[in-house]
C-alpha cells in the first residue's frame, strides 16, 4: 500500500469536544542542507534524536550525597564490597540499621555483590549504603546507579566525514589500516548485527562482529533491538566510527579497517542501564570471569565506554578499571556532555582509563563537553551547526532506521568523540600487540595538538587551556611515533580546517613544528574532493610561501588565497591541501563556496502534519487530526486545533513532492523528537513543538517500507 495512502487512511478524525480549543503548534522546517543539496541525503527519517542538551546538566543539579547523584540512584539496590570472601558466599541476606537486604547476584569483582531491598526512595538508598559502608566487614558500599549513553541531540543528516581528516586519518592509514587480530569491545546498548548474519547486520559491519554478550537480558545476543527512533542506534554508531568496513565503495570508513568488534550490551533500548551491569560488561569484555556468564572467547584489546553517570568514580569502578588495566585492555571513556568538570562524573573521573572530551569542527572544545583535570585528550564530537558545504558538523556513522533500514546518520557528543580514540588505540595495538594501556595514553598525549586557552574555553566561563587534557589527537603522529620511535608530530596547522565561506579570499594559516627535529616543509598541491560541483581550473589556490624550514618548536604564518573564478560551477567545494614534512604527508582540509550554490530546492507547501493520538495499541486514527501547510519556503508555522486535553500525540510530517502517491525517494519526511533517543509523544495542549523534515534519498522496497511505517504509525 502506498505510504501516502496509508497515512491518509488513518481516517477522517472524530473530534472529542473540549470547552476550549486545545492545540499543538510549532514550526516545520527543512533540514539545513535539504533545500540546497537534497540529493545527497542518505536514508530517511526525522530529526536526529539523542540526549536533550540539558539532560546531564539537570541530573547534576540533584542533591549530591557521598558523590552520588540522588536522581541517578536505582532505588533499593546497593553494591557491596566485602573485606573477605567468606561473608559474601555465606550471606543470602545482609542486615544493617534494622533493614534486611537480599542478595541479587555476585558481581564480577571478587568479594562484591548486588543487594536489593524495598525502599521508599533514592535518598533512603544512599543513606543505607552509607550505613553499610560503616560495617567492619564492608570495604565499600554504593547505590546502583543509572548510566546513560553520552549523546547530544543533532538535526542535520548529510554524509560528510570531516572528523577523520581532523585527526589526520588519511596520513595515519599510510602507516597502518589495522589488524584483524585486534578486538575492540563496544560497551553500549548493543550493535545492530549478528556474526555471520548479513541480513540483520549493517553492511558497513559485515564480517566485523564477534559473538558478544547481553548483560541487560543476560543472554548471548547483544543485538540492539531498537531502531534509530527508539535506541538511537547509539552502539551501532559508535561501532561504525571505530571499525566500519573501508575502501569497499560502500558507506563510510571506520578508523580501523581490520579490527574485530565485540558487542557488549549494558544499556537498554532507551539508552539507560545500571552500574552493576556496566561493571560486569567491562570485566567480561577484558576476558575476566563474571559469575553466571560464559567466558569471553575473544578478550578485547580496547574497550570503548561511551556512557556515564553522575558522581565521582566509586571504589567499585576504580577496582574494576584497575583489574582491566592489569589484564592489558585499553579502556576509552567519554567525558560527558554536561558542560561541567569531568571529576563530577563517572567513569570519566576514574584512573586507568583514557577520558576523552569533544571538539567541534573548528577544533574548539564543543560547548557541551565536560572538561577539567580528568580529561586526557580531545577528539571530534561535533555539534549541531551546519558546515560550509551545507552538511552537518556532527559525526557521521552507521545506524539502523526503521524506515530506511541500514543507513548512516550524524550524531554529536563525547560518545562520538571516544570511539575516535578507541579506533586509534586499536591501530596502535596492531603495530605492537604488547603495548600497555599506560603507554597508549602516553603516546596519544605526546602527539596531540594542544588547544589554546580560547579554543578550550569554548564559551564556558572559567575554562582554560589546562582543562582540555593534552589536546586534539593526531592519529598519524601517534602511529608514526610508534612505528618510527618519534614522540611528536612534525607539522601542525592553526586553524586545523580552513573555511573561506562564500566571500573570504585569503586566510592566514600558522604552521608549527612541535617536534625536536628541524622540519623541511613544502606545499605540494591539493586534492579536489570527488563530490565537488565541477572541475577546477589552474590558478585556484595560491600560497604566500610554498616551502621552508621550521626549527624545533618553531612556527611560520603563511597566507592561502583562492580565486573563485577558477571554479566555474556554483556550489560548495572541498580541497585537501597537501604538505610534505620531511617526507611525511600532512593534509589541510579547505572549504569554500561559489555563489549560486543555493537552489530553489523543495518547498514545505503541501506538507501534511498529523497529530497521531497514542494509545496502548498504537495510533488511534479516529482520534487523530492533521493540518496541511500552504506556505512555500523552508520554514512554516503549523497548529492543529481540536485535540483532546491531556491526550498524548505523536507528531509526524510528510510531503509527497514527486506526486506519485508514495512517500519515497525525493519526498519529505520527519517527526518530532525530544526524548533521549527517539520520537516522543506530546501532551496537548502544547506549543513550540517543532518538526524537521528531510529529503528521502535511499529507496526501499515498498512492502518493507509500508510494514515499517505501519508498525510506527498504527502499531496494529
Amino acid at each position: 500500500m502506498a505510504l501516502l495512502l496509508l497515512l491518509v487512511a488513518c481516517g477522517s478524525p472524530v473530534q472529542v469536544p473540549d470547552p476550549e480549543d486545545v492545540s499543538i503548534s510549532g514550526t516545520v522546517r527543512l533540514s539545513g542542507g535539504a533545500a540546497a543539496d537534497a540529493h545527497e541525503v542518505h536514508g530517511m527519517g526525522g530529526p536526529l534524536a539523542g540526549h536533550r542538551s540539558d539532560a546531564h546538566g539537570s541530573a547534576l543539579e540533584g542533591v549530591v550525597v557521598e558523590d552520588v547523584v540522588v536522581e541517578d540512584v536505582v532505588v533499593g539496590e546497593i553494591l557491596v564490597l566485602f573485606e573477605s570472601e567468606p561473608p559474601l558466599r555465606a550471606s543470602a541476606s545482609l542486615t544493617v540499621a534494622d533493614t534486611t537486604l537480599t542478595l541479587v547476584r555476585p558481581l564480577s569483582l571478587p568479594r562484591a555483590a548486588l543487594y536489593r531491598v524495598a525502599l521508599a526512595g533514592a535518598a533512603e538508598t544512599v543513606a543505607l549504603a552509607a550505613a553499610l559502608e560503616r560495617r567492619a566487614d564492608v570495604v565499600a558500599a554504593t547505590p546502583n546507579r543509572i548510566m546513560r549513553a553520552l549523546l547530544v541531540p543533532n538535526d542535520e543528516l548529510y554524509s560528510f566525514m570531516w572528523h577523520l581528516p581532523a585527526i589526520a586519518m588519511p596520513a595515519a592509514w599510510d602507516v597502518t589500516t589495522g589488524s584483524s587480530d585486534v578486538v575492540v569491545a563496544v560497551v553500549d546498548n548493543g550493535v545492530r548485527g549478528r556474526p555471520g548474519d548479513d541480513d540483520v547486520t549493517h553492511p558497513d559491519l559485515h564480517g566485523r562482529l564477534l559473538s558478544g554478550y547481553d548483560f541487560v537480558d543476560r543472554d548471548d545476543d547483544p543485538f540492539d533491538p531498537g531502531t534509530f527512533m527508539t535506541s538511537g542506534s547509539h552502539g551501532t554508531h559508535v561501532a561504525g566510527t571505530i571499525a566500519a568496513n573501508a575502501d569497499d565503495g560502500v558507506g563510510i570508513a571506520g578508523i580501523d579497517w581490520q579490527a574485530m568488534l565485540l558487542p557488549v550490551r549494558v544499556l537498554d533500548e532507551d539508552g539507560t542501564g545500571v552500574l552493576s551491569d556496566v561493571l560486569d560488561g567491562i570485566e567480561w569484555a577484558a576476558g575476566l570471569p563474571v559469575s553466571g556468564v560464559p567466558a569471553n572467547p575473544s578478550p578485547a584489546d580496547v574497550i570503548n565506554v561511551s556512557l556515564g553517570g553522575g558522581g565521582a568514580c566509586s571504589t567499585f569502578e576504580q577496582l574494576v578499571f584497575d583489574r582491566v588495566a592489569d589484564a592489558g585492555a585499553i579502556v576509552v571513556v567519554a567525558a560527558g556532555n554536561a558542560e561541567v568538570d569531568a571529576s563530577a562524573t563517572t567513569p570519566a573521573s576514574c584512573a586507568n582509563v583514557i577520558t576523552v572530551g569533544a571538539t567541534r569542527r573548528d577544533g574548539q572544545r564543543a560547548k557541551y563537553s565536560n572538561f577539567g583535570a580528568s580529561i586526557d585528550v580531545m577528539a571530534p564530537g561535533g555539534d549541531g551547526s551546519i558546515g560550509p558545504e551545507g552538511r552537518s558538523n556532527g559525526v557521521y556513522s552507521t545506524v539502523h532506521d526503521q524506515f530506511a533500514g541500514h543507513t548512516w546518520r550524524y550524531l554529536q557528543g563525547t560518545s562520538m568523540a571516544a570511539p575516535h580514540v578507541a579506533g586509534v588505540a586499536a591501530l596502535l595495538r596492531s603495530l605492537d600487540p604488547t603495548i600497555s594501556p599506560a603507554e597508549v595514553r602516553t603516546i596519544l598525549a605526546a602527539t596531540s595538538v594542544p588547544l589554546s586557552s580560547s579554543a578550550c574555553n569554548g564559551g564556558t566561563a572559567g575554562v582554560s587551556v589546562g582543562d582540555c587534557g593534552a589536546g586534539l589527537i593526531d592519529a598519524a603522529a601517534a602511529l608514526l611515533a610508534m612505528a618510527g620511535g618519534g614522540s611528536t608530530q612534525l607539522l601542525t596547522f592553526d586553524p586545523s580546517i580552513v573555511e573561506f565561506g562564500s566571500a573570504t579570499s585569503a586566510v592566514v594559516v600558522t604552521l608549527r613544528n612541535p617536534s625536536d627535529d628541524t622540519v623541511a616543509w613544502e606545499v605540494t598541491g591539493y586534492i579536489s574532493a570527488p563530490s565537488n560541483p565541477g572541475p577546477l581550473n589552474p590558478g585556484l589556490l595560491m600560497a604566500s610561501e610554498a616551502a621552508g624550514e621550521l626549527p624545533p618548536g618553531g612556527e611560520r604564518a603563511i597566507t592561502l588565497t583562492i580565486d573563485r573564478s577558477a571554479a566555474p560551477e556554483a556550489g560548495s567545494y572541498r580541497l585537501d591541501v597537501a604538505f610534505d614534512a620531511n617526507g611525511s604527508l600532512r593534509e589541510l582540509p579547505l572549504f569554500f563556496t561559489v555563489a549560486g550554490a543555493a537552489t530553489s530546492g523543495p518547498s514545505l507547501a503541501g506538507t501534511v502534519v498529523r497529530a497521531c493520538f497514542e494509545t496502548a495499541s498504537g495510533c488511534d486514527p479516529a482520534r487523530s487530526l492533521e493540518t496541511e501547510i500552504s506556505t512555500a519556503g523552508t520554514t512554516a508555522p503549523y497548529a492543529i486545533t481540536g485535540l483532546e486535553r491531556g491526550g498524548a500525540y505523536l507528531l509526524v510530517g510528510w510531503n509527497d513532492l514527486n506526486g506519485n502517491g508514495v512517500v519515497d525517494a525525493g519526498d519529505l519526511f520527519g517527526f518530532h523528537a525530544d526524548d533521549q533517543f527517539g520520537a516522543t509523544t506530546v501532551i496537548a495542549p502544547a506549543d513550540g513543538i517543532d518538526l524537521t523534515l528531510e529529503v528521502i534519498a535511499t529507496p526501499a522496497a515498498t512492502t518493507e517500507r509500508d510494514r515499517r511505517i505501519r508498525s510506527f504509525i498504527e502499531r496494529p
